[in-house]
């Protein structure tokens, strides 16, 4: 994932909501848990976009709907 507006990477896991393939453009909502979520801390805001890749593969692009401290 890339939250930050720099070359820094921060790896996680993507859950599907109510889904388990999509296809290409299709919008859907997924949970996302962070690996190391101390290192985002002052990024993850409501309303912030952000990506997601494999490898250095652009999958998508996502926009943080709500947060929930585990």
């Amino acid at each position: 994932f890339k939250i930050r507006n720099d070359n820094e990477f921060s790896s996680g896991e993507i859950k599907f909501i109510g889904k388990n393939i999509i296809e290409s453009g299709e919008k859907i909502e997924v949970d996302i848990t962070f690996l190391a979520p101390e290192r985002l801390k002052s990024e993850l805001k409501v309303g912030k976009k952000f990506t997601f890749y494999e490898s250095s593969k652009c999958l998508g692009e996502g926009i943080i709907t709500t947060i929930e401290v585990i």
